[in-house]
């Protein structure tokens, strides 16, 4: 079906999508998007004068849109990627693909423009408009820290925060990994490799007898938040007896988190939601690919 791109006003923004009901997981799982009312309207971080033009490059994940934080999105949460050299972004609602330019000028001011988006109908989603209002009103930023990872606040011209972004703090999981464990069962075959790139948010890797690529996302609302999803794989036999491709699938799509091992930088742990490790992995060089 074409998708036709609109350009987006503040005018015209009241018109535009309703957005998605809800993502579907490989497991059948339905996750409810929605939007908690924040409790105040949030002041925007006071940012020191500052004559140097800072980069906003990269992906931010969007955490909360004026009074209303963002979460329950599961396939892909709604996001804003950045490219300083050529003045453009791109990202989604979570229903539509949006994509403009900006400006950003010294002391940290920040304008949007030739702002589009495509037109996909989905019938509950309530993020379209508020996003694009946010961005119209956008008029300088600010950067701070939580936790591990840094907070972009978009503010209007009153300085009051309209939208807040997160970076993603699992930048430590980018690239190749060998996978030694899942749960407590040891993996012996060394051709069972996850390879991840955070930034672009997909995984790819091989089973022991089968390729796998899926998707990467994040809870912003979540301290080092990784999601699996859209997981797909090639279709040869595995060996009779061998269960591990299930048991990889299985638990990647369950993890919640990762965090590094504790004095190990080059192992990490795949964790559940409860805080169950499901898969243990060991960093490997480019070489060994």
């Amino acid at each position: 079906m074409k998708q036709q791109l609109i350009i987006l006003s503040a005018i015209g923004a009241a018109s535009l999508f309703s957005g998605c009901s809800s993502i579907q997981g490989l497991t059948g799982k339905k996750q409810q998007q929605t939007a908690t009312p924040a409790k105040t309207e949030q002041q925007a971080p006071q940012a020191a004068p500052d004559n140097q033009v800072r980069s906003l490059s990269g992906r931010w994940i969007i955490s909360s849109v004026g009074n209303t934080q963002v979460k329950g999105y599961e396939d892909e949460w709604p996001y804003l990627e950045f490219s300083d050299s050529e003045g453009r972004f791109y990202g989604s609602d979570a229903c539509n693909i949006i994509n403009g330019s900006f400006t950003v000028e010294p002391g940290q001011k920040l304008t949007f423009s030739q702002v589009a988006s495509t037109m996909r109908f989905c019938p509950d989603d309530t993020l379209a408009m508020p996003i694009s209002i946010a961005l119209d009103t956008t008029r300088s930023f600010s950067i701070s820290r939580k936790g591990g990872s840094e907070v972009l606040s978009l503010n209007n011209e009153q300085n009051i925060t309209v939208m807040t972004l997160r970076n993603p703090d699992i930048i430590f999981l980018n690239g190749p990994w060998q996978v030694a464990a899942i749960g407590k069962t040891h993996v012996s075959n060394p051709d069972v490799r996850l390879v991840f790139d955070v930034t672009e948010g997909l995984v790819h890797g091989n089973t022991g007898c089968n390729l796998l690529n899926g998707s990467i996302t994040q809870d912003p609302q979540v301290t080092s938040s990784v999601q699996f999803s859209a997981l797909a794989t090639t279709r040869m036999a595995c060996p009779p007896g061998d269960n591990t491709e299930q048991q990889l699938l299985i638990a990647l799509e369950e993890t919640a988190t990762a965090r590094r091992a504790e004095g190990d930088p080059d192992r990490v742990e795949l964790l559940s939601a409860s805080g169950k490790v499901l898969i243990t992995l060991n960093r490997l060089d480019k070489s060994d690919l």
